[in-house]
């Protein structure tokens, strides 16, 4: 699970990684570019990199299909209101949660490589290949639905966004014992840290 955790999030936030694609399929064409724009995110100064980071989920994450995969069970909760509110913040919560993984990938480098992508309903998924400067090397798959906006990562089997989900139910749960509304006391709490990226 830990390789999962450090698959996603060098996806996600790329850092200072060269890469080589599969041209001329559009799926993979916006992989990459999603890559690339990851990895120029992350070469910002640290002040710059919130805001780049918020424009790099607007282009190229499907933040509609993601938010309500992301709240799971949750999404039908009787708490409305905290439910339109996590759904609001979306992009900011996928925001704080990718920063939070960047300690992982501190002083990694290495290399990219995108394949030649296959169809999955109306999208495609975009085999993505990483090797670290350790000898590491991890085999996954970026999800993308018919707008090419990445919808899942995959890696040995795991979703990504079931991944990230199932960490948020241990947290709504654990609220649920004592709160009648735990969403809106998840929004409350996430929104209060100081390492809480607002993109809105």
């Amino acid at each position: 699970m830990k390789n999962t955790a450090l698959f996603i999030a060098t996806i996600t936030t790329s850092l200072i990684f060269s890469f080589s694609a599969s041209a001329g399929h559009p799926a993979a064409d916006r992989v990459t570019d999603a890559l690339e724009e990851a990895t120029r995110v992350a070469s910002l100064p640290a002040g710059s990199q919130p805001r780049a980071m918020c424009a790099f989920i607007g282009r190229h994450i499907a933040v509609g299909t993601v938010g309500p995969k992301l709240l799971g069970k949750y999404s039908r909760s009787s708490d409305t209101a905290g439910v339109q509110e996590f759904l609001r913040h979306s992009s900011s919560l996928m925001a704080t949660k990718a920063f939070d993984k960047l300690k992982d990938l501190k002083g990694e480098s290495g290399s990219f490589s995108v394949g030649n992508p296959s169809n999955r309903g109306s999208g495609f998924v975009v085999p993505v290949t990483v090797r670290t400067s350790k000898g590491k090397s991890y085999n996954g798959r970026a999800v993308v639905n018919a707008n090419l906006n990445i919808v899942d990562v995959e890696y040995l089997g795991f979703s990504g966004v079931t991944y990230a989900a199932r960490d948020i139910e241990k947290d709504l749960n654990q609220l649920a014992r004592t709160s009648p509304t735990p969403v809106t006391a998840y929004m409350n709490k996430l929104k209060s840290d100081k390492d809480f990226i607002s993109c809105r």
